[in-house]
């Protein structure tokens, strides 16, 4: 990194931390007066200048907000004036928060959104997190909280990068709020809960009461009152602990409404009195008058009318009162808008004046910058001589690549040719052969020797037509004209259609055909070129394996790549001939079931596909007891930039329940018991309740009897889990749970 970006950086996180509450290096110079700070200001460089522009900002900010935004104003004037980013989106920052304190959220919005691009931009991943999380605030507040949910997830993702687990918490329960707005109250209850068990996890005392009533409002809506008061008294207690009236009283509302609702007229009219007692003496309106309706319908349903009215005419007073409340808030902002429009011409007046002078001194430079441009041209000649000397270099080495590239085409040429004439040959004087014999029994009408003879010449026809294809194949391999269009592929699918497709052949020489697959093998490769490796594989199984026979195809994940192997119990490969299976210019022996050879063309195929899709071919196979094919293929695309997230990898739970059976066979008594008496009943335990301190005991408990039974299942599951409680990662934490239940039902069904 450049030094003077990574001084933008120092410079930004300096920043960044003074608006967090740090004091600042010169708080104690006395800037009293407009002269004394000029002075000051005059002195500092330009990039000193808007660092203390801000600081000035801050300091002022307690005891005028126009007096901040003036100061925060010229820094991004300032900054915009010496084209430095960071600087810029720093003060973009300051005004867009100073705007929103004054309620001007348009202004505050669009500002926003401009020091967003530039924080990505300088990659200020901090500074990113914060501006999506009030980006998404100001869009639920304004009534759009479709459009916040965006912005919170994204300030989801920052958090997690930068391990920020508080602001993870935030931002979740920011998007439970917006979509409560939206009435999805079971998406956004959820969103609640998982930031409540973050809260709770982290011991956030501050923010957990509020979002207990959040939650308790969710399951209000939803008319699941026992657990909104669940909700509601924890609230209370913590409020009361916490000696926060208004918390307190805002709980013991809801819980009178809670009451209310489930026709607990008693326990109801206590809790809203003492809330309304509550909210008299901290002369707040709306819970006032929220009490006061839950009291009129409470004593509605007593059939007590007067005291029913009664309340809801001081409900209608309350409602009054913060409405007046709200107007008068309104009629301040409009009145901060107009002086800050003013300021804002006065502003723009000035710039005038700043570019006339500018423009002044522009023309003063322009000799200079003539005389700089002349010798930038000398400059630029000379580059471009040396460049063109470069080039020809260049060209010499790529006229020496080619050549030697001719030279290897010319070696494929020669090979090819030996190919076609040991591969056609034969077959071509054997059907002549065949066909003269049928010639003379046709005259001496032995039908007989006719038919066997038709049908040699029809199964060498078909060797001569499989060779000819494969010939095709590898010619636009070698010619590069096969094109190479990799994907995501389901390779399960394939196998599955390429048994299917073989299916006949092998019923025809009654060969059994199993495979052992997960249902979703993925890789990214060429779906094509996979089918005809497959195909190849499959035929060349078939054609080496005698009748009665077994061939077994199967396949899992292993790290970053899958692999699939193609088994059979043919007469199998002798040593020597396995070095000949991937050259064209050596003809392997002949090896096969009875009347069965092969080209060897169709493995050298396999090889130059597999290889084109960035895998690995390899073969295992003893004389007289079989042969095995494997194949490698990558799960994603490695030339793609893998992104510094901190993701953690899943284990193939699945493959590996199925190692520790194969390994270990029957399990003993004892591990069974202990499923069923420890594990599974902590299992459902912690799925019920998602306290990371039972999680984690839960992994460590998982892992331990694990390495106490040699299942290497049952570690990797608990060594996993622990990963992802450490990093905090409850939406992992949320899928990867079921996964034990199926590994325990798969262990017993064995």
């Amino acid at each position: 990194m450049p030094p003077s970006r990574t001084i933008k950086l120092i410079a930004g996180l300096w920043l960044f931390l003074i608006s967090a509450g740090q004091q600042s290096l010169h708080a104690a110079e006395d800037f009293s007066t407009t002269d004394s700070i000029n002075r000051i200001l005059q002195a500092l460089p330009d990039s000193q200048k808007i660092i203390k522009l801000l600081d000035l900002s801050r300091q002022e900010q307690a005891g005028s907000i126009t007096g901040s935004l003036e100061f925060a104003r010229q820094a991004l004037t300032l900054a915009s004036s010496a084209e430095d980013t960071v600087m810029m989106a720093l003060a973009k920052l300051r005004v867009a928060e100073l705007y929103l304190q004054k309620g001007i959220y348009d202004k505050s919005l669009a500002l926003l959104l401009e020091a967003l691009d530039q924080f990505k931009q300088e990659g200020m991943e901090k500074e990113t997190g914060y501006c999506c999380e009030t980006i998404g605030k100001i869009y639920t507040a304004t009534g759009s909280p479709q459009q916040a949910i965006p912005y919170h997830s994204q300030a989801v993702s920052v958090s997690k990068k930068l391990n920020r687990i508080p602001d993870v918490a935030r931002n979740y329960a920011s998007m439970g709020s917006a979509l409560m707005s939206m009435d999805s109250i079971d998406k956004g209850l959820t969103y609640y809960l998982v930031s409540f068990m973050i809260i709770d996890s982290l011991k956030m005392e501050s923010e957990k009461n509020e979002l207990l009533i959040q939650i308790g409002d969710g399951y209000l809506k939803l008319g699941k009152y026992e657990k909104s008061l669940v909700n509601y008294y924890q609230a209370m207690e913590l409020a009361e602990k916490n000696g926060d009236l208004f918390l307190l009283a805002q709980a013991k509302s809801r819980i009178g409404i809670g009451y209310f609702r489930m026709n607990n007229l008693p326990a109801a009219l206590k809790y809203s009195r003492e809330s309304l007692i509550l909210a008299d003496s901290i002369k707040t309106y709306r819970i006032a008058g929220e009490s006061y309706l839950n009291l009129s319908g409470i004593y509605a349903a007593q059939q007590n009318y007067k005291k029913a009215l009664d309340c809801y005419i001081r409900y209608k007073e309350a409602s009054d009162s913060l409405l007046n409340e709200e107007k008068i808030t309104q009629i301040g902002e409009l009145q901060a808008k107009y002086d800050i429009t003013q300021k804002e011409k006065e502003n723009e007046a000035l710039k005038e004046q700043n570019l006339q002078k500018a423009a002044t001194i522009k023309r003063l430079v322009m000799a200079s910058v003539i005389i700089a441009l002349l010798l930038l041209l000398a400059l630029a000649q000379l580059m471009m001589v040396i460049r063109l000397n470069k080039k020809t270099r260049q060209l010499n080495l790529k006229l020496a690549e080619q050549g030697k590239e001719l030279e290897d085409l010319n070696d494929q040429k020669d090979k090819f040719f030996s190919f076609v004439a040991h591969n056609l040959k034969n077959p071509f004087s054997t059907i002549m052969g065949f066909s003269e014999l049928m010639v003379k029994s046709n005259d001496a009408k032995e039908y007989d020797k006719i038919d066997r003879y038709a049908k040699h010449i029809l199964g060498l026809s078909e060797h001569v037509n499989k060779v000819l294809e494969n010939l095709l194949e590898w010619s636009r391999l070698q010619r590069r004209s096969f094109t190479y269009t990799p994907e995501k592929i389901n390779v399960t699918g394939l196998i599955r259609d390429v048994l299917e497709m073989n299916q006949k052949e092998a019923a025809r020489k009654e060969i059994e055909i199993r495979y052992d697959l997960p249902d979703d093998l993925i890789a990214y490769a060429d779906k094509f070129m996979v089918t005809t490796i497959l195909q190849n594989l499959m035929s060349n199984a078939l054609n080496f394996t005698p009748s009665l026979g077994k061939i077994e195809v199967s396949g899992y994940l292993q790290g970053s790549q899958i692999q699939v192997s193609v088994t059979d119990n043919g007469i199998g490969i002798a040593p020597e001939d396995r070095a000949k299976l991937f050259r064209i210019d050596v003809h392997p022996a002949k090896i096969g079931t009875a009347a069965s050879n092969g080209s060897g063309l169709g493995l050298v195929i396999c090889k130059e596909m597999i290889e084109r899709c960035k895998g690995e071919i390899s073969i295992d196979s003893s004389l007289s007891k079989g042969t095995t094919v494997s194949f490698t293929l990558p799960v994603s695309n490695s030339d793609a930039t893998v992104p510094e997230s901190g993701e953690i990898p899943k284990p193939d739970f699945e493959q590996l329940v199925k190692e520790d059976i194969h390994t270990l066979g029957k399990l003993p008594e004892p591990f069974t018991r202990m499923c069923e008496l420890s594990l599974l009943p902590k299992y459902d335990e912690v799925s019920s309740v998602l306290s990371l301190d039972h999680l984690s005991d839960f992994a460590h408990e998982v892992e331990s009897t694990g390495q106490m039974y040699g299942l290497t299942s049952f570690v990797q599951y608990g060594r996993h889990l622990a990963l992802l409680i450490q990093t905090h990662q409850v939406d992992k934490i949320l899928r990867v749970l079921p996964e034990f239940k199926k590994m325990t039902d798969r262990i017993k069904e064995k």
